[in-house]
């Protein structure tokens, strides 16, 4: 992807995406910072602004600073942050690969602090469907 690297956001993009699952989280804030600087010549397709917020709400979360946003996963997002999402959004598009890829990256970094916040009663009240993306229990003070 390096080589597509360009004045367009659009590579960075994907670079952090892959950084991403890849479990590199310092890449891909690098490649985030890069997106972002070349936001000015503009996202060749328009979702890429949705994926790019995204990106940059996981990344918050695995550095511990999650923020609530829009949708079913900025309501995560919210949950994590121990705030009250607004409104009881249903999962759509790529929601619950976002949600799963976070719950996935936040098990490995040993966050179990955000991720029992998820695990409440209240939480899938809130997200619709979220208990049937959590995998097993989050083992309190593992990490």
């Amino acid at each position: 992807v390096t080589r597509w690297m360009d004045d367009a956001p659009d590579a960075w993009l994907v670079a952090a995406a892959a950084a991403e699952d890849g479990q590199h989280f310092q890449e891909m804030s690098a490649h985030l910072q890069g997106a972002r600087a070349r936001l000015g010549a503009g996202y060749s397709s328009p979702h890429r602004s949705e994926v790019h917020w995204a990106l940059q709400s996981r990344l918050l979360a695995y550095c511990g600073q999650p923020r609530g946003g829009k949708g079913a996963f900025g309501a995560v997002c919210a949950l994590l942050a121990n705030e009250n999402p607004s409104g009881r959004p249903e999962m759509i598009g790529p929601e619950p690969g976002w949600i799963r890829l976070l719950l996935r990256n936040l098990r490995a970094l040993g966050r179990t602090d955000l991720l029992s916040r998820l695990y409440r009663p209240e939480a899938d009240r809130a997200v619709p469907g979220l208990a049937n993306l959590l995998e097993g229990p989050v083992l309190v003070g593992s990490g």
